[in-house]
């Protein structure tokens, strides 16, 4: 019974952790998908200076699925410029300048600065904007974007200007058979938290253009000393430009989130934990009460049973007994042996199970007047060495049991083997164990040569660590025995 509740503990124990363990993963998984939004496609940190390069040259090399015209997706591009041709300088050629997508090497949407645009704007657009000004219009197919012109002062931040970096990014929505749909952020807000939503209306621009592509140039026509582009990337969300709240960054979801889970985890954990602790001691107790009475029950069958067949067959030989006085005292006498013998035996068995002897003072004084009893009627000399204060300790009648059952057996291979004239019991108590130790004056032997001995050292040993204490025999020849028993208190449950 106590193996399987052992058992049973361990199981609950290991599915338990089975459990948290499954939980935390999920929780770290959980995490990720929570701070992971779209994906970058392609990002090219590096800086390229093009100056009057005409349709340029590929940046992309293939980094990235094509989109045509069947297209439904949803991308975003994001770049950095310098532009080293400064708008505020008259060059004998006007300057078309940006990223473009081409495909199939035809020139589609450029997003930069246009041959007639005043600021940034994009061109090869499908319909033309308007500039903010008095008495202008727009090249055909440009479109300037809505920081170009403003009004005041403010207009001028749209104008591209030399030592002035700039950021741009654009969202592009293909749709199948048609114009694409466009939307154009100005040095948008990319700090941690905004999203496409909290963008300032003023720098935000759309329009529509055919956006497919299979390669992306930056290109630089006309005067000047050219633009300097750098940070380039390809993205499925705008999102995956905006650095992550703390909060939301993987690493801190990873940590935070299981250890949530842990303390909202915790009481519940705890309350099983101790009902099921609770459930295993109702179980290791009921264990006990069943091998204490089938304990009982085998006592009383194998030492009061055989007693009381003992006295039933010594009076049946003392009825047959008619001639001889003599003959009838010796069956007396032998008869009276018995019932003393059986009163011993049980007083023992009531002693052990009285729940009010549950002391190591009462088994030490229930020990000593046994010992000098039995060795008495032996004619052996018993000394006696315990503590005069002993401590209140408590030991649970199975310890008691077995601890004086091993000191009996102890004191009875003294009677019958050593050949002893005295036999000194001793006993101490500490705070770690309780040593209990028998030692007799006999002839002593050899004991790693003690098979002639029987089972007894083996039994002295089993018995004891049962108990989960030990039991040490040393013995020297023409100097008598000593049987060492220690229990420790942390064997009580």
């Amino acid at each position: 019974m106590r193996a399987d509740s052992t058992v049973a503990h361990h199981g609950y124990e290991r599915t338990l952790q089975l459990s948290c363990t499954r939980t935390a993963w999920l929780a770290v998984l959980l995490g990720w998908s929570l701070a992971a939004s779209g994906a970058v496609l392609w990002r090219q940190p590096a800086e390229w200076l093009v100056r009057d390069n005409g349709a340029g040259e590929d940046v992309l090399h293939g980094a990235v699925e094509p989109q045509d015209d069947t297209s439904g997706a949803t991308l975003f591009f994001k770049f950095t410029v310098d532009p080293l041709s400064d708008a505020s300088v008259e060059y004998e050629m006007p300057v078309q300048a940006g990223l473009v997508l081409f495909e199939g090497g035809v020139e589609r949407l450029g997003v930069g600065n246009g041959l007639r645009a005043h600021a940034f704007s994009a061109f090869n657009t499908a319909s033309t904007g308007l500039f903010f000004a008095p008495s202008a219009t727009a090249e055909v197919g440009e479109y300037d974007l809505n920081a170009g012109f403003q009004g005041g002062a403010q207009g001028l931040m749209g104008r591209p200007r030399r030592g002035v970096l700039r950021t741009i990014l654009f969202r592009v929505q293909y749709v199948p058979g048609a114009d694409d749909r466009v939307t154009v952020w100005f040095e948008p807000d990319l700090s941690p938290g905004n999203t496409e939503l909290t963008q300032k209306p003023t720098q935000v621009t759309q329009f529509k253009a055919n956006a497919s592509f299979d390669a992306i140039h930056l290109v630089h026509r006309g005067g000047g000393d050219g633009w300097r582009f750098s940070d380039l990337a390809i993205a499925t969300s705008f999102g995956d430009f905006v650095p992550l709240l703390w909060w939301r960054r993987p690493w801190v979801i990873s940590v935070a989130l299981p250890l949530l889970l842990g303390i909202v985890a915790l009481p519940v954990w705890l309350l099983v934990h101790v009902r099921a602790r609770r459930e295993i001691r109702k179980l290791e107790r009921q264990s006990a009460l069943e091998k204490e009475r089938a304990r009982i029950a085998r006592d009383l069958h194998d030492e009061v049973g055989a007693g009381l067949t003992e006295l039933l067959l010594a009076g049946e030989e003392l009825g047959a007994v008619v001639d001889s006085p003599h003959e009838r005292e010796q069956k007396l006498r032998e008869m009276l042996s018995h019932i003393r013998g059986l009163g011993y035996t049980m007083d023992e068995i009531v002693w052990a199970v009285n729940p009010l002897k549950d002391t190591v003072d009462d088994m030490v004084g229930y020990l000593s007047s046994f010992a000098q009893r039995f060795l008495g009627l032996s004619g052996i000399s018993c000394r006696l060495s315990v503590p005069t204060d002993m401590p209140a300790l408590g030991l649970e009648s199975s310890a008691r049991h077995g601890l004086f059952l091993a000191v009996k057996e102890a004191l009875n291979n003294a009677v019958k083997h050593a050949g002893a004239s005295e036999v000194e019991l001793r006993v101490s108590v500490s705070r770690k164990e309780l040593v209990i130790e028998v030692e007799d004056n006999g002839k002593g032997f050899n004991v790693d040569g003690a098979e002639t001995l029987g089972n007894g050292l083996r039994n002295l040993r089993e018995r004891l660590e049962d108990l989960g204490g030990r039991a040490e025999v040393t013995s020297t020849l023409g100097k008598g025995t000593l049987v060492r028993y220690s229990y420790p208190w942390r064997a009580e449950k």
